[in-house]
């Protein structure tokens, strides 16, 4: 045997500077229709949706895909990096700026929140409070209306906290 194979359905992209074609790509199943000219973080969302569909792929023929890195592409000073998605300890919004903490680094990005938490995986991170989304996994305690993570304190929202606890319970 020696090689190990992964099938996954082909997703697809489509990027064209001609309209007309939309709704053909959409009965062909495509992923995604980017229409010239476009953004690069409207690309960046078409490509994470591929990765988000990946993530609902029942079971592949072999498991060896849970050993790859769960990823995400973000746009830092104009340029794209990859993010392990499992380094994340939070997420803070800061004016028009949403801060991404890791374990090792604070990345800053020209970003809504909500658009962050979009491509993060639901059941791993949860919002806290309007302008705090936390890694479940890294929650060390709940003190009151706070919750540490590290050195980190991070608030808890009035309508966030029932949900909060009935998740964590």
């Amino acid at each position: 045997m020696g090689k190990e194979i992964l099938l996954f359905p082909v997703k697809v992209i489509v990027t064209t500077a001609y309209s007309e074609f939309v709704i053909d790509g959409y009965e062909l199943n495509i992923v995604d229709y980017l229409l010239e000219p476009f953004r690069f973080e409207r690309f960046l969302k078409a490509v994470n949706k591929v990765v988000d569909s990946n993530k609902k792929v029942k079971k592949p023929i072999l498991e060896a895909s849970e050993t790859l890195p769960k990823r995400i592409f973000i746009r830092q000073n104009k340029s794209p990096i990859q993010l392990e998605i499992d380094t994340i300890l939070y997420v803070e919004a800061s004016g028009n700026y949403t801060k991404i903490i890791t374990k090792t680094e604070t990345i800053t990005i020209r970003d809504k929140i909500s658009d962050i938490l979009e491509s993060l995986p639901t059941n791993g991170f949860i919002q806290v409070h309007k302008s705090f989304a936390v890694a479940t996994q890294y929650i060390n305690k709940i003190d009151g209306n706070r919750i540490h993570i590290q050195d980190h304190i991070i608030p808890i929202g009035k309508l966030y906290k029932a949900n909060l606890l009935k998740i964590l319970n």
